[in-house]
């Protein structure tokens, strides 16, 4: 079984979603097919990456760390 199998359509939460490591993790794990949800300190950050990974790979949402 292939581990990209097991992981399309799982649910994937990244917190400091924003910094370019977390990033490039959120990119990567939307390609596998998974679910993403990016939490962090600032929203406009977190929104450019839920908007690139919904307009290229899938779907994904943010939410703002109080």
């Amino acid at each position: 079984m292939d581990l990209h199998e097991n992981l399309k359509g799982k649910t994937v939460v990244i917190t400091g979603g924003s910094g370019i490591l977390c990033r490039e993790f959120a990119y990567a794990y939307a390609k596998q097919g998974m679910n993403v949800a990016v939490l962090g300190r600032t929203l406009s950050k977190l929104e450019e990456v839920r908007d690139k990974i919904n307009e290229q790979i899938g779907r994904a949402s943010c939410r703002e760390r109080v």
